[in-house]
């Protein structure tokens, strides 16, 4: 093993069930993406040797950080790498890159926390917490779904606490019926 990289982040905070913030190019393997608490968004462009702070998207918006980022690899650039990007800055929202991460533009209606990612076909679904790290509700929390650039809302019913505040911090979608979920 080698140390190629030191950020500062806190091993049992609020956000470490949420997503992958750690992602290598499925089309480029030295094309590494981390996710910070603190420090932003870090690439790698050759294979985790040298690092530098992604300017095109903004800091975390509290101590979450960006908490989820994720290729579409089915979206390549003229040299070959993904160019479809998605990166979570917990707090703000659901952001894209459709040029290889050079900008992110936010997904305008997404959900504040999304803490999964999963695309099924054209469809991307997003879980998202319906509470920030203090226990405050917050908007747009619950399961969705992102397709033709309309979000729809599938959450489950609210549990049984009552207090209509359904966030998902896991699911699954089976790839044959994508009408089943489990969540």
């Amino acid at each position: 093993w080698k140390n190629v990289l030191r950020v500062e982040g806190h091993g049992n905070h609020v956000s470490r069930t949420t997503g992958e913030a750690m992602a290598v190019d499925p089309n480029n393997s030295d094309i590494i993406y981390v996710g910070t608490q603190k420090d932003g968004l870090l690439v790698s462009k050759d294979g985790g040797k040298s690092w530098s702070k992604n300017e095109a998207l903004e800091d975390g918006f509290n101590e979450h950080g960006i908490n989820i980022v994720m290729f579409d690899e089915r979206y390549k650039d003229i040299d070959g790498n993904t160019a479809k990007i998605y990166a979570s800055v917990a707090g703000k929202g659901l952001y894209i890159s459709e040029n290889s991460g050079e900008t992110f533009k936010l997904l305008e209606g997404s959900p504040n926390y999304p803490s999964r990612l999963k695309m099924v076909g054209n469809t991307l679904y997003v879980a998202a917490n319906a509470r920030t790290s203090l226990g405050v509700p917050v908007e747009r929390g619950g399961l969705w779904k992102y397709v033709s650039g309309k979000w729809i809302e599938i959450t489950p019913p609210p549990n049984s606490k009552g207090d209509n505040q359904q966030g998902i911090g896991a699911f699954i979608v089976d790839y044959t019926n994508t009408d089943f979920i489990i969540a």
